[in-house]
């Protein structure tokens, strides 16, 4: 079996001769590279020009499948890339209807997602790999955008935990300290809890 082969269900995949051949048109079109490497459960494809990098892989434990695109940074190492979800959310805006976690443990399923992130690749990667500054620039706010939408979402929870624990304790004063400053966020419910405990410190 070659090297980056895998077994699914019964069946034979070469993972790595399914995506060269796939995506043939990186080397054809853009004047890419492709090397392919295994480490353990992890299988990749990589495709790299002088400044932009691609690359499809799979996890045979996880079984799912993913591509990331990204710029090369100086000695040719991969600087912050983006995946196809942060990609298409702002190409397409975040209503689009296309599959971005792809997971499938079948020869076809596999075969198949290959071919969904080449189509994709060839409709909406262009200004990635034409190395587009503005394009990338887009990419990075949406990435910063998102991952500090997603640690006020993890401080948001932390409040409402130690929120919840103080009305438990009928600390009121400490429910107040905690939901003053998230009022925005707060629920109808929560509102209320704010509004009672607010009556409370003034009795």
């Amino acid at each position: 079996m070659k090297e980056n082969s895998i077994s699914l269900s019964g069946k034979q995949v070469d993972f790595a001769g399914t995506v060269k051949q796939t995506f043939s048109f990186l080397i054809q079109d853009y004047g890419m590279e492709c090397t392919a490497e295994r480490k353990n459960s992890f299988i990749k494809v990589c495709y790299a020009s002088k400044d932009v990098f691609l690359y499809v892989h799979f996890d045979t434990y996880s079984y799912e499948l993913g591509l990331e695109v990204g710029l090369l940074s100086v000695g040719s190492k991969e600087s912050c890339f983006y995946s196809l979800a942060e990609v298409l959310e702002v190409v397409l805006g975040k209503d689009h209807e296309y599959t971005t976690f792809c997971q499938s443990s079948t020869k076809d399923g596999v075969e198949e997602y290959i071919k969904h992130f080449s189509e994709i690749v060839k409709n909406h990667y262009e200004p990635a790999l034409q190395n587009r500054k503005d394009f990338f620039e887009c990419l990075a706010l949406a990435k910063s955008a998102s991952a500090e939408l997603s640690m006020r979402n993890l401080r948001l929870q932390d409040v409402r935990k130690e929120a919840a624990e103080a009305w438990d304790n009928k600390d009121y004063s400490r429910l107040v300290e905690l939901y003053e400053p998230i009022r925005s966020e707060l629920t109808n419910a929560e509102l209320k809890k704010l509004d009672y405990a607010l009556k409370q410190k003034q009795l």
